[in-house]
């Protein structure tokens, strides 16, 4: 079985690069290693072989068994694709850095307790080669950083070799780490359709974004006008004793002087802002971790003064425009011959979510939001395409029917389906209106605290009687919903590290406090650390406290679900004879959420094929809920979800 781990090094970044300056192979299993160039290059090494070409190289990995390299899927195989198009790999593809994400999702937490060692802050929850050199005691070395990538050297050949031989340390660690095959395989083939979703872009319409711009331009420059008007200049006063005359100033040593100076209302000071309010009668409820009230859009609209309403617009067209045209990853800086290229971290969250960068496409205002519409509007398709958004249909509480079948033999999923979920839980939970049985399940959910709980009924009252509040519809909720109370608990102990297990009738009363019983009467024994949580493709889930335990299985069971739709969806297009970036491209993955640009007679089938593979990826993990998605046909985003 031929392996080999590699690596390359170009004269440029994917987008720009021409030339390949380095190829390095190692065999991990006979420890040779292969180091090609285009250049004249030689070492004394006797393990390091240097008479192999670039092409000698790239035959080898194509017909090899496995190949194995750092961030390869983004960037190594495309880029050697780029300059070598012949070049296409036959056998299983091992991405050390698709893989390091899987197994250390909550690295970050380890590397805070590093710093102190001498492990760089920079580099804390980084899962770079340059990370796990430092990790493992294996340093990267510091040419990349110093040197220009134009011109090949021996320097940078050195560096691609040493590049080669931290991947080969860190892929030692990953196979003890035994992760599941399933996980695996789920996490490389999302990555490979991922890669492709980036280099292809999502169509942006430059002309209309420019023309929201000035649209908002002016909307904010109409509200310093209001906000100067309703907030006017107040006079600021400080008396001191100079200690030298000035007659310029009116100034004479020793005599007290009064200054006086105008303070024109600055709308970004949130600490201004907090007191004119405070002068017109604010009471503030919330307090930032330094002491000073609490100030954003949702507290401002929450304000009976009509001035507090114009403040919270002010703050929502500054947002607007910062992720439109002036902040540091605004759509019109990022947008590149048309298209939006953002970055997505395919396992960014401990839960197995995606994280989105440059820019954060997942963060485009949902149409119903305030010039949300307009937004989303910009996001279109290739010319003479149309786009096809589809959704997975209520994923949460589908993902917690799965979970709490367990307990109550489906009945909450044929709820899901056939009945009224939201009033069975409105009636459950004590709560006056169906819509705030909706906000209360998804906050429950998502972990939402006492007072966050409180505030859906009580949105005015004082955070401590919304905590009380709060609380009193939990209990309430769990004590009508008792197979997700059950779930909740058995959850909460696995993490806290305890095992089902019968208890002796002699227990020693010092080791009372190892056991606990839940709610079924059934007891449970401390028997480990706990803090993790296994989830539907046997990855572990890192869990940082007991309440966040079912939050995190429920949003890692919906993450695994959405992207083995879209590994699903990818592989029947491709049966069928459709090619990505010909007939079809994915443009975005967002939680739930799958946008396809297509030609116009595919854009059924299409919708079509992606929603049948949702209902697959239910079966692919043997859900106890059925999974359903729909979708919609439209020429933009906007019509699409």
């Amino acid at each position: 079985m031929a392996r080999y781990l590699f690596d390359c090094e170009t004269d440029g970044l994917l987008d720009t690069l021409t030339q390949v300056h380095s190829l390095v192979l190692r065999d991990p299993d006979s420890g040779f290693t292969f180091s090609c160039t285009p250049h004249r290059y030689s070492t004394d090494d006797i393990t390091i072989i240097t008479d192999w070409t670039v092409e000698d190289a790239l035959h080898a990995l194509m017909h090899a068994d496995e190949i194995i390299g750092h961030n390869i899927i983004k960037f190594d195989i495309p880029a050697l694709q780029k300059v070598y198009p012949w070049f296409e790999p036959k056998g299983k593809i091992t991405d050390t850095l698709v893989c390091s994400r899987l197994i250390w999702a909550d690295i970050a937490d380890h590397d805070l307790k590093q710093v102190r060692k001498g492990y760089p802050g920079k580099l804390v929850g980084s899962h770079s080669l340059k990370a796990w050199g430092y990790r493992l005691g294996v340093l990267k070395g510091e040419f990349g950083e110093t040197s220009d990538w134009a011109t090949w050297t021996p320097e940078m050949q050195t560096y691609c070799e040493q590049d080669v031989t931290v991947t080969a340390e860190l892929y030692a660690r990953i196979v003890k780490k035994e992760p599941t095959e399933k996980s695996l395989w789920i996490e490389h083939e999302f990555a490979k359709i991922i890669a492709m979703q980036e280099r292809h872009g999502f169509a942006f319409n430059e002309d209309e974004a420019v023309k929201l711009y000035n649209q908002l331009v002016k909307r904010r420059l109409e509200i310093s006008g209001e906000l100067q008007e309703a907030f006017p200049p107040v006079e600021k006063t400080e008396v001191f004793i100079p200690k030298v005359n000035n007659r310029q100033r009116g100034y004479v040593k020793g005599e007290p002087f009064t200054k006086k100076w105008m303070v024109e209302f600055n709308p970004s000071s949130r600490q201004m802002i907090a007191d004119r309010l405070q002068a017109m009668g604010w009471e503030p409820q919330e307090f930032t971790p330094s002491g000073q009230p609490k100030i954003d859009e949702t507290i401002l609209q929450a304000l009976p003064y009509p001035e507090a309403k114009v403040l919270a617009e002010h703050f929502l067209v500054e947002k607007r425009i910062g992720q439109l045209a002036e902040g540091d990853q605004a759509w019109l800086k990022l947008v590149r011959k048309g298209r939006i290229h953002g970055s997505v971290n395919t396992n960014g969250a401990v839960t197995g979510r995606c994280t989105h960068s440059n820019p954060n496409v997942a963060q485009v205002p949902r149409v119903g939001s305030p010039y949300g519409a307009e937004c989303r509007a910009l996001f279109a398709t290739t010319a003479r395409w149309v786009l096809v958004g589809a959704d997975l249909s209520g994923l949460e509480l589908r993902c917690l029917a799965h979970f709490m079948a367990l307990f109550d033999g489906g009945e909450y999923g044929r709820i899901v389906l056939e009945g009224d979920i939201h009033t069975v839980n409105q009636n459950a939970a004590g709560l006056p209106t169906r819509n705030d049985a909706k906000t209360f399940i998804y906050a429950f959910l998502y972990g939402a605290g006492d007072q966050k709980i409180g505030s859906i009924v009580a949105p005015d009252a004082s955070p401590e009687e919304q905590k009380r509040i709060g609380k009193k519809l939990k209990r309430q909720f769990l004590a009508k919903t008792p197979a997700l109370r059950r779930l909740r608990e058995v959850v909460e102990l696995k993490v806290l590290g305890f095992v089902p297990k019968a208890k002796p009738l002699l227990v020693n009363p010092s080791y009372e406090h190892l056991w606990r019983q839940d709610s079924a009467k059934q007891w449970w024994f401390k028997a480990g650390a706990g803090g993790v949580l296994i989830g539907l493709d046997g990855r572990k889930l890192h869990i940082r406290s007991a309440h966040a335990a079912l939050n995190t299985l429920l949003q890692s069971a919906g993450a695994l679900i959405s992207k083995v739709s879209m590994i699903l969806a990818y592989q029947e297009l491709s049966t069928r004879g459709y090619v990505f970036g010909r007939d079809y491209a994915f443009v975005a993955h967002i939680h739930d959420e799958i946008q396809t640009e297509c030609r116009p007679e595919l854009a059924d089938e299409v919708g079509q094929i992606v929603v049948q593979a949702m209902r697959d990826a239910g079966t692919f993990f043997a859900f106890g809920c059925p999974i359903d998605g729909e979708f919609k046909i439209g020429n933009n985003w906007k019509e699409t979800h």
